[in-house]
């Protein structure tokens, strides 16, 4: 099974440490809460990264991504990339250093990626800035699913280089076979759930 009840050590307590800065900073109370819930299975290390359009909302002249971002920062392993943003959203990939690094660090993850122009020579933060250019350019990146945390057999399917048949769609599209596909989404949902759960002493 994927990481499931058995989460990144620690991680609880990073948990507690950025839930504990939004609750000494009441001007992103209820804004912190909406954005840690949506990022909550990677905040547990369960689900390897998230791509999300950030609201760009403003109170007493600051933004609100702007204060509450610091406080993700103190969890060690979480981190963030600003790619692009208008007048009203700012889209963020956010994602578990660790986590991420051993996904993509998996010999299948690493010949597909590298079939797609990827470096022979690997390291997280080179194929991030890959990543973040092409989600720049005018073909998204159908790869991305890899980085979000679906698996390889779905990613392949989704993009047409390997004959699987499209069998359900809940979180993204399955391919082939439910099981992997479907204990990978019920693992993020349990991550997020214990997140939410734990969120609720944030004053909103």
């Amino acid at each position: 099974m994927y990481i499931q009840a058995n989460y990144q050590k620690g991680t609880t307590e990073q948990l507690d440490r950025i839930v504990n800065a939004f609750q000494e900073q009441s001007y992103c109370t209820g804004y912190a809460i909406d954005l840690v819930e949506r990022i909550g299975a990677t905040i547990m290390g369960v689900k390897p990264a998230e791509l999300l359009n950030v609201p760009l909302v403003k109170i007493d002249d600051n933004f609100q991504w702007e204060q509450c971002k610091h406080c993700l920062l103190l969890h060690k392993e979480l981190r963030y990339r600003e790619i692009t943003s208008n007048s009203k959203r700012m889209k963020v990939f956010f994602y578990h250093r660790e986590q991420l690094d051993q996904t993509l660090r998996q010999k299948t993850s690493l010949k597909f990626l590298q079939s797609l122009g990827y470096p022979d020579d690997y390291s997280l933060e080179a194929y991030l800035d890959i990543l973040v250019e092409r989600i720049k350019g005018e073909e998204f990146p159908d790869e991305i699913g890899l980085f979000l945390g679906y698996p390889l057999k779905d990613v392949l399917g989704f993009t047409g280089r390997f004959p699987l048949k499209l069998i359900k769609t809940q979180g993204w599209k399955y391919y082939g076979t439910e099981k992997i596909s479907k204990m990978r989404y019920e693992s993020f949902h349990a991550a997020r759930a214990i997140v939410k759960q734990q969120i609720k002493s944030i004053p909103s």
